[in-house]
């Protein structure tokens, strides 16, 4: 789990109010799986990328088979998002699709990732990038 810590210090008094918010970084949420893909992005880590995805036909996770492939094709993502901020949006279900949104400021993108569960935990099956 990652912690967000925020300080507020009142009209200048010596009083602080520390607030905690807690957010899952698994796979048993589909903005938890999003978190843990973009751990993995900003870790360099292609394989753990990789694990987070379905078949191109999303009818299961990646298979061990097509991990590399897999792999290859997130590297331009990889390159292009390694330690840019994401502001995580809604997560909605329309038409029997789930999808997290989340933007890129830095890079002017609204990105939609979409998700499937499978055995409780959930993967993505398709990532939508869209220039503002």
């Amino acid at each position: 789990m990652k912690r967000i810590i925020s300080l507020v210090v009142l009209a200048g008094l010596s009083v602080m109010v520390l607030a905690t918010a807690t957010y899952a970084q698994d796979t048993s949420t589909p903005e938890g799986t999003v978190r843990l893909f973009k751990a993995a992005i900003d870790n360099s880590n292609l394989t753990a990328m990789a694990n987070l995805m379905t078949e191109k036909d999303g009818s299961q996770p990646v298979q061990q088979a097509n991990l590399e492939t897999t792999e290859n094709s997130l590297e331009g993502l990889q390159s292009s998002w390694d330690g840019v901020d994401f502001a995580y949006g809604e997560t909605a279900t329309l038409d029997g699709k789930t999808r997290v949104n989340v933007t890129v400021s830095s890079l002017s993108q609204q990105v939609r990732f979409f998700v499937k569960q499978f055995d409780g935990a959930w993967y993505i099956s398709d990532i939508e990038i869209y220039q503002n």
